[in-house]
């Protein structure tokens, strides 16, 4: 009978701690990292108050989930639009597959069929959250680059980590 990897490591003492960032977390955490078992830490993140709330109440003591706009603060400093709150130009939405997949009343039952789609007024960065993370899966429908800005100094930790740990030179 095969043995999958990550249950094994985890078994095997391998794997005692893995911290994982869900941004874009609706529908909850994929079951694939389930396999991680106690050793998992999660975060999961998504700017709509009510899905927050619902996969919260699920009580998941490995997963916890945050109503917060992830993103990187000073973006706007680094690419300044002289008009940007009346015509945004950098939104890449429209280019998704998700406007395509999800028509609007599907979008609305799916968060919540009551139809309250509030979003949390929050806004983070990742390296403002966390100290160190094991992986970021980022689903944000076209405000990745942000997730990973705000996300720079942890992204570099961990590039840092591997170097020092194998004979890769570069990240």
């Amino acid at each position: 009978m095969p043995v999958k990897l990550t249950p094994r490591l985890v078994a095997d003492g391998l794997v005692q701690s893995f911290t994982l960032a869900d941004v874009g977390a609706s529908g909850g955490l994929e079951e694939r990292w389930r396999s991680f078992g106690a050793a998992l830490h999660a975060t999961g993140f998504d700017p709509f108050i009510s899905e927050v709330a619902r996969l919260n109440a699920v009580g998941d003591p490995n997963v916890r989930y945050v109503a917060a706009k992830v993103g990187f603060k000073r973006y706007r400093d680094l690419f300044p639009d002289p008009d940007w709150i009346h015509l945004p130009n950098d939104s890449a939405w429209d280019r998704t597959s998700a406007v395509r997949a999800m028509p609007k009343r599907e979008y609305e039952s799916r968060y919540d069929p009551n139809g309250n789609l509030e979003q949390s007024a929050v806004t983070l960065d990742l390296d403002d959250y966390f100290s160190s993370l094991d992986f970021l899966k980022t689903d944000t429908d076209g405000h990745d680059i942000e997730v990973l800005l705000g996300a720079e100094r942890l992204i570099g930790k961990t590039c840092w980590e591997f170097r020092r740990k194998s004979s890769f030179r570069e990240c």
